[in-house]
């Protein structure tokens, strides 16, 4: 059972007129996302303008937590909130970071150290020889290897078929991020299974 803090967390992300930039401003002035909430549409309107605060009122009332919390449960998703302290670092810094991560599986302290790798739809045979040459080495020296799901790119490198995943045991760990929300991390069971430590993760509901 998730607790009241980060069920709030996930209610905020539920508004979708709220962002992560728009987020941050409200979290400045009100601390914290039960504070946003709870906030009365005047009280949000002098952070973000009257426009926004009706919206953002008029959409906090039908959020619906309960089918999320339905769907986190049936399909195992850990929620990673922006306090949370396994939060990746990294990813905090950035301009506008995602105030929910949804996980299926396991971070590690090595996700610390991790490269993606982003490739195009029309890649050279050149490219897609050093994206492998490049992968593998970083891969045996024990870096995260950030692999965008349905990227076409990484289909044309030999042994990266989500069907062949005996062929990602070189690689310690693999994080296959992607934005099609809790549902669809079901799609990518079999890729967080291949491997111990595997991992598909996004910030979409």
């Amino acid at each position: 059972m998730l607790e009241e803090k980060t069920i709030n967390w996930l209610r905020l992300t539920l508004i979708p007129a709220i962002g992560p930039v728009r987020a941050r401003k409200l979290l400045e002035r009100f601390i914290q996302p039960d504070k946003i909430l709870l906030a009365s549409q005047k009280e949000i309107a002098a952070v973000l303008g009257n426009s926004l605060a009706e919206a953002i009122n008029q959409q906090r009332k039908r959020i619906d937590i309960d089918k999320q919390l339905r769907l986190i449960e049936e399909y195992q998703v850990k929620i990673i909130t922006q306090d949370n302290p396994i939060y990746p670092e990294n990813l905090k810094n950035i301009f506008d970071p995602p105030l929910v991560l949804f996980l299926r599986g396991e971070l590690l302290p090595c996700d610390d150290f991790s490269i993606a790798i982003v490739g195009t739809r029309m890649a050279s045979i050149y490219g897609i020889n050093m994206a492998r040459k490049i992968s593998t080495q970083l891969g045996q020296l024990g870096f995260t290897i950030i692999k965008r799901e349905g990227e076409g790119f990484w289909d044309e490198l030999p042994g990266w078929s989500m069907e062949s995943p005996d062929q990602f045991t070189e690689f310690p760990q693999v994080c296959i991020p992607h934005s099609c929300g809790i549902e669809a991390t079901t799609k990518l069971e079999n890729a967080a299974d291949f491997l111990e430590g595997g991992y598909p993760v996004t910030d979409v509901v």
